[in-house]
């Protein structure tokens, strides 16, 4: 797997860690190939919410202005670019799904 890939995915595991404010668990899940893998983290736990910043610039509106809080969601962002994956986050029930794919 490309460094990059597996750079967004330990970016992404972080960000998760932000969506879970009174804790919880991470389910982390890898398909496809390993040139093209396809990335699944579900957030389950008490107020789960879509982590700070990142949904912003997924959302591909205003992103926030660069500062100390925001720079992890903009690296992850950037990572995505770099490594051709498309990020979403959505709410399933209670829990945050953050996904990342491989683009064509």
């Amino acid at each position: 797997m490309a460094k990059d890939k597996v750079k967004l995915l330990l970016n992404l595991i972080a960000g998760a860690l932000t969506a879970l404010p009174r804790g919880g668990e991470i389910e982390v899940s890898i398909a496809d190939s390993l040139e093209k893998p396809s990335f699944r983290l579900r957030c389950q736990g008490t107020a789960a919410r879509p982590p700070q910043y990142l949904a912003d610039y997924v959302a591909g509106g205003q992103p926030p202005q660069l500062d100390a809080l925001s720079i992890q969601a903009y690296y992850t962002w950037r990572l995505a670019t770099s490594a051709r994956m498309r990020l979403e986050i959505a709410k399933d029930g209670a829990d945050i799904v953050l996904s990342a794919k491989s683009q064509a």
